[in-house]
């Protein structure tokens, strides 16, 4: 389930997907939500998605960004991810 979730995932549907994960505990999906958001920052937070995640939520987003700048994950590592 989660791979076919991940194969879907947009700018769009990142922060849904994101929530649902955090909801059900579905880590893979969630790690790839977050790496997603990395590599697509500017247009998630504009979306209403980006909105409607609550305060913990968002500051994982937002985190996951500071991350990066200190090496963090690419887009290579979510793609891998998908293929599990």
């Amino acid at each position: 389930m989660e791979q076919l979730l991940a194969s879907s995932m947009n700018v769009e549907n990142v922060c849904q997907l994101f929530k649902f994960a955090n909801t059900f505990n579905c880590e893979r999906l969630k790690e790839i939500c977050l790496l997603f958001v990395e590599e697509n920052k500017a247009e998630v937070i504009s979306t209403p998605g980006f909105e409607a995640l609550d305060k913990d939520e968002m500051l994982k987003v937002i985190r996951v960004n500071i991350n990066q700048k200190k090496g963090g994950k690419n887009a290579a590592l979510a793609k891998m991810l998908i293929g599990l």
